[in-house]
């Protein structure tokens, strides 16, 4: 049975494999805006790509002023033709050499001098790659805005933290919506490492062993705005394809772990009669059967987008797997740009929630007041102001918590007799201290203000984390402005460079 179930799931995910990248090669061909994540135009990257590879032989005086300027003029024109409505935007080079043949005839090949298919289709993927990851860092910059902007909003709201699924502790709002936005950060990290690595060329390595053409392999990947080229050519071409592209799927698909704990932490208040932690009314929408739902559907896509970035993150993985170098399986860019796609997906919906997201701060207390959850706090204070051994004070604590689950009582509701019976109990002396200072101890606000250590949820603990937070998210932004930037910069300076070359066309 075993064998038959595992037979059936290879065999449906082959064909969910093969749909998913059929889908992604006819998106190559389309012209769409590179603004938009998951939206990559592959055309366009060989016609940049085009543009270097020329200037880079011309400066070599590997081709002629004259030669060039052909050549530059015929790839303007393929380029116009490729933009008219309807029209075939090919991603494979052999199609544009065989436009390029047509006008100039043999003269045209010399475009192709010192490379191969290889690199220059490796290059293409990754000024696509490259794009889209940058987009996606931007989305992810917008969540981590959310959760600030949240943190700053509820910052000081105490309510009740699970583990186990049971109320454990008391904190506040401000201090969880920390936890995730720094958990956005180190991801951040992650993503930008593999910008990094994604932005090196593998132009002008040819084949995998370079050419006999002395072809300026720096001057080529600045044309493009890449960092470097790939110091080593086979690997270039043949390795770095698996890295670069399970790097940023990895980076991806640990945010998306979190996004789903997320994403069910707020859920699962809606299986409570009266959550203290909800979206806008807006946000959620009526049951066609059920009159009083209000479905949180927001938070159902979130989780479906979470699980999507996982899939698609490990389907990179998947076809990178025992393939020798060389083989095109783990070359091919659609599974890193579904990744992409549905990780700009998840960050914009996970801004959004954040965003809705409101707390009844008085029926979050009344959660924590209903349970026991201050227990902690009330060991650590009979050890420092009663004297008494920490063990003994954990007892002392348990049992006070038993007798008012017993009960059905609150803290407040057990009397001063029944706390210094169970005490004297417990701890084999009588309460040296007032009840009313044990009492005190034992508010959960108090508790809150009485934590120590660093990171906790004391006030000016989350004042500090936040600030921390907020310089960082600012110092990832100048980041990822001044990586635009320099791609920017690069793509100007190659269009006004081509442009010399084009003058005089007809």
């Amino acid at each position: 049975m075993f064998r038959h179930w595992l037979c059936s799931f290879a065999c449906a995910t082959a064909v969910v494999l093969a749909m998913n990248t059929q889908a992604f090669a006819a998106g190559e061909q389309a012209n769409c805006d590179a603004a938009v994540s998951g939206c990559f135009d592959a055309f366009g990257d060989m016609h940049r790509a085009n543009q270097a590879s020329l200037l880079t032989l011309r400066s070599a005086s590997l081709v002629t002023r004259e030669q060039a300027s052909a050549i530059a003029c015929a790839l303007n024109e393929i380029a116009a033709e490729a933009a008219r409505p309807g029209a075939s935007r090919s991603a494979n080079y052999l199609d544009v050499e065989a436009s390029l043949l047509a006008r100039l005839g043999d003269s045209g090949s010399a475009l192709h001098l010192g490379r191969s298919r290889q690199d220059l289709h490796e290059t293409v993927r990754r000024l696509g790659v490259r794009r889209q990851a940058m987009e996606v860092l931007r989305s992810q910059l917008a969540a981590r805005e959310a959760f600030l902007s949240a943190a700053e909003r509820f910052g000081q709201a105490i309510v009740p933290a699970y583990t186990h699924g049971v109320q454990a502790q008391p904190t506040t709002y401000g201090h969880i919506l920390l936890a995730f936005s720094d958990a956005l950060a180190r991801d951040a990290r992650r993503l930008k490492s593999a910008l990094d690595n994604a932005n090196l060329s593998p132009l002008g390595a040819a084949a995998l062993t370079t050419s006999a053409f002395p072809i300026d392999r720096q001057q080529l990947s600045s044309w493009l705005g890449f960092a470097a080229p790939i110091a080593n050519s086979f690997d270039a071409t043949l390795i770095s394809a698996i890295d670069y592209k399970a790097e940023l799927a990895s980076s991806l698909t640990t945010s998306a772990l979190f996004v789903g704990q997320f994403a069910e932490l707020v859920h699962r208040q809606y299986q409570h009669p009266v959550p203290w932690l909800v979206l806008e009314a807006n946000m959620t929408s009526v049951s066609s059967v059920m009159p009083q739902k209000a479905n949180p559907r927001p938070l159902d896509r979130l989780r479906l987008s979470a699980s999507e970035t996982l899939a698609a993150g490990f389907r990179v993985s998947i076809v990178s797997h025992n393939q020798p170098p060389g083989m095109n399986d783990y070359r091919d860019a659609g599974a890193i740009h579904q990744t992409l796609d549905s990780a700009h997906e998840m960050y914009r919906r996970l801004a959004s929630v954040v965003g809705a997201i409101r707390v009844d701060e008085e029926r979050a207390l009344a959660e924590v007041n209903a349970e026991y959850s201050t227990s902690t706090a009330l060991a650590e204070w009979l050890y420092l102001n009663d004297g008494l051994a920490l063990k003994r004070a954990y007892r002392v604590a348990s049992a006070l918590a038993k007798r008012a689950r017993a009960g059905r009582n609150s803290w407040s509701e057990l009397t001063d007799e029944q706390i210094r019976s169970i005490y004297a109990e417990q701890a084999g002396r009588e309460l040296v201290r007032p009840v009313a200072e044990l009492r005190g101890a034992l508010d959960a606000g108090a508790m809150i203000r009485s934590r120590v250590g660093s990171g906790g949820p004391q006030p000016q603990s989350v004042e500090r984390l936040l600030g921390t937070a907020r310089n960082q998210l600012a110092l990832d932004g100048d980041w990822l402005s001044a990586y635009e930037q320099r791609i920017d910069d690069s793509e100007a300076k190659r269009r006004r460079a081509f442009s010399k070359l084009t003058r005089g066309c007809p």
